[in-house]
């Protein structure tokens, strides 16, 4: 992550972004595939899935899971 990134993250403290969120990081991306737009999340996150993240970053897809997301959110 650059430099930019990792402030923005931190708004605007040198700190890393892992540090700042409890050493976790959760991207989370929800929407039905099938409904139109809705599905961006979904798509987002199958993009960043093909990426290599740190062991901190958690990349899940949550599709319409609702409640059964409120755990990862913990």
């Amino acid at each position: 992550m650059s430099a930019t990134a990792t402030e923005t993250l931190n708004h605007g403290h040198s700190m890393p972004a892992a540090e700042c969120a409890h050493d976790r990081v959760l991207v989370l991306g929800v929407g039905n595939l099938l409904v139109g737009d809705e599905g961006v999340g979904v798509h987002v996150v199958q993009a960043l899935q093909r990426q290599s993240w740190p062991d901190y970053v958690e990349i899940v897809d949550g599709g319409t899971g609702g409640f059964h997301l409120l755990e990862l959110l913990q």
